[in-house]
C-alpha cells in the first residue's frame, strides 16, 4: 500500500507537478533571451497529465489512464523488490489495485494541504538518516524479461511523458527496440 501511495506520487510529481511548474516559470506568451516567443519551433508546450476518472473519456485520455495505472503498478514493484531484495513473476499490485488507488488519490486530494503536514510529522525523525545505511537491492534492467515489467514500466513512463507533449505513444516493441541501442 504504501508503495502504490509512493508510485502515485511519482507519477504526480513527474505528471503533472514538474509540468505545472514549467509553465509557471515559462507562460504561453513568455519570451526567451532573445525576445522570441519561448513556446515556438521546436518547443511545444506541455500539458499537465491528471488521472480522468469521469465515465465517458476519450480514446487519448483512456490511454492516459491506461499508462498511469501501468506506471503506478511496475513503479510499486520496482520500490519493493529494491527495498525487499525479492522479486516475484508478476506485480504485486493489479491493476484493480492501482486503478482504485488513483482514484481515491484524486479524490482525497482536497485533503493534500493536511496529509502534507502528517507526512511532514512522520518523517521529521528521519532527518540526517543516510539511505547508504540501507540494504538495498539494485535492479538490473532487463528488456527480453516480460514477468520483470521493466519494460511495460520504461513504456507507461515514456508515453506518460511524450502525451504531455503531444507525442504520439509507443508500443513496448518500440521501447525493447530503443532500450536495445542504449550502450551502458
Amino acid at each position: 500500500e504504501k508503495a502504490v501511495s509512493w508510485a502515485i506520487e511519482l507519477a504526480r510529481r513527474l505528471f503533472r507537478d514538474s509540468i505545472e511548474k514549467l509553465l509557471e516559470e515559462h507562460p504561453l506568451d513568455s519570451v526567451d533571451d532573445d525576445g522570441e516567443p519561448f513556446w515556438s519551433g521546436s518547443r511545444k508546450p506541455p500539458t499537465p497529465l491528471n488521472f480522468q476518472q469521469i465515465s465517458e473519456v476519450t480514446g487519448q485520455e483512456q490511454l492516459g489512464n491506461d499508462n498511469l495505472v501501468d506506471f503506478v503498478r511496475h513503479a510499486a514493484r520496482l520500490r519493493i523488490e529494491t527495498f525487499l531484495g525479492e522479486s516475484s513473476p508478476s506485480s504485486p499490485v493489479s491493476s484493480e489495485e492501482a486503478w482504485t488507488a488513483l482514484l481515491s488519490a484524486e479524490v482525497g486530494k482536497s485533503h493534500q494541504a493536511a496529509g502534507d503536514n502528517e507526512i511532514h510529522a512522520l518523517l521529521e525523525p528521519l532527518q540526517g538518516f543516510k539511505s547508504s545505511n540501507l540494504g538495498l537491492t539494485i535492479a538490473e534492467f532487463e528488456k527480453d524479461d516480460e514477468a520483470n515489467g521493466h519494460v511495460a514500466f520504461i513504456t507507461a513512463a515514456s508515453n506518460l511523458r511524450a502525451m504531455c507533449y503531444g507525442i504520439a505513444p509507443v508500443d513496448s516493441m518500440e521501447t525493447r527496440r530503443v532500450a536495445g541501442r542504449v550502450v551502458p
